[in-house]
């Protein structure tokens, strides 16, 4: 009975993993719930962006981390996201580039500003 629990534990994460998309709305809104947990307008923010980056030991996985940069608080890494397949990430240029990169930069300002 604890094999048959655990193991399906385990099915239970991975099918939630699959179902995790990145998608830049997802980091619009957590760029503004950061702003608004901190006490921030938009105008404080000065920089954001998403750096992806593909491990070399990991085989095919890939994790993105959002950063903020405001003269209040300086950078800041908001959050960070690990993605087992890359297709889950919906934007195919950030799937090609990581193809031929290790790490791939995104500015996202426009969609908060």
């Amino acid at each position: 009975m604890y094999h048959l629990l655990k193991w399906g534990f385990a099915a239970a994460l991975a099918a939630f993993g699959a179902y995790v998309l990145f998608n830049w709305d997802e980091v619009r809104d957590s760029v503004a719930t950061w702003l608004r947990d901190n006490g921030l307008e938009k105008s404080a923010l000065l920089e954001a962006w998403v750096l992806f980056e593909r491990g070399v030991a990991a085989g095919r996985r890939v994790v993105s981390r959002l950063f903020v940069r405001t003269r209040k608080t300086g950078v800041v890494h908001v959050q960070e996201t690990t993605y087992d397949d890359p297709s889950r990430i919906e934007d195919p240029e950030v799937r090609a580039e990581l193809a031929r990169r290790r790490q791939v930069r995104r500015d996202v300002m426009h969609l908060v500003a």
